[in-house]
């Protein structure tokens, strides 16, 4: 699936102290993205929905450049491809595809000394995920267990709000 999608954001971060911040954030992406596979077709504008929710426990340290947070936490992803009543170039049949996975993101964000610029890089590590596929005569459920994610994002801050470039990669194991 590949395409451009709307996209909103938010974040909350509850002190446990100054330092030590929990930090939940969420993210919304829908839209039209386009489906191609070399043994299926090609279909495009195919509805597509992301949710994505996680809560982290951060530390934040000192530098010469600013300060940075460290994190590590957990989170749910949940995506759903609705291509049930369209066919491919092929004249294959779609079908809703909802993906489900949990997983442990870490990764570090660098802060300008004046706190407009957030620099972040982050790794996701999947523990445990489950592919659902709603046939036009069955349902089938399949695990997937293994993969990883990359996030990085560079935001212009300023009071409560930030703006930016922002990247998102997973790569998931094919259902067993």
């Amino acid at each position: 699936l590949q395409g451009f999608q709307a996209f909103v954001a938010g974040r909350y971060a509850l002190g446990i102290d100054a330092n030590k911040p929990l930090v939940l954030d969420g993210r919304w992406t829908g839209g039209p993205l386009d489906y191609s596979s070399d043994t299926s077709g090609s279909n495009a504008g195919q509805p597509n929905y992301f949710l994505d929710v996680r809560g982290m426990l951060s530390l934040r340290s000192t530098a010469g450049f600013g300060f940075f947070d460290t994190y590590i936490g957990l989170g749910t992803r949940y995506l759903v491809n609705d291509a049930a009543g369209r066919f491919t170039s092929t004249g294959a049949d779609g079908y809703t595809r909802l993906s489900r996975y949990q997983y442990v993101p870490m990764g570090v964000t660098l802060h300008s000394h004046n706190n407009t610029l957030a620099t972040n890089l982050e790794l996701n590590f999947l523990v445990q995920g489950k592919q659902t596929s709603y046939l036009n005569n069955y349902t089938a459920q399949n695990p997937q267990n293994k993969g990883t994610g990359f996030r990085t994002s560079m935001l212009f801050k300023r009071d409560k709000w930030a703006l930016g470039p922002y990247a998102h990669y997973w790569t998931v194991q094919d259902s067993e």
